[in-house]
């Protein structure tokens, strides 16, 4: 049985390098997993200004990069962040 493409999406405050130590102990303990984790515009190298970014603009960001990857089969994990 094949498991599902995990795709993991940053919180707001945050950019895709914080699924780092996650997506290294996914990789330990299933080594053929797949883990999708890119920045979403206005983070690291991704234009887009911040403050004018919608969450459809996000959501089109995200299934872009899926589309790209060729993933079908996925379950999206997302970080909330609450202060």
């Amino acid at each position: 049985m094949t498991l599902p493409a995990l795709v993991v999406v940053h919180g707001g405050g945050l950019a895709a390098d914080s699924w780092e130590l996650t997506v290294e102990e996914i990789h330990r303990s299933a080594p053929k997993s797949t883990v999708l984790a890119r920045d979403l515009p206005g983070r690291r190298n991704r234009p887009g200004e911040l403050r004018e970014m919608t969450i459809g603009d996000f959501v089109d960001s995200l299934v872009c990069h899926i589309e790209s990857a060729g993933l079908v089969d996925i379950v999206i994990v997302v970080i909330r962040w609450e202060v």
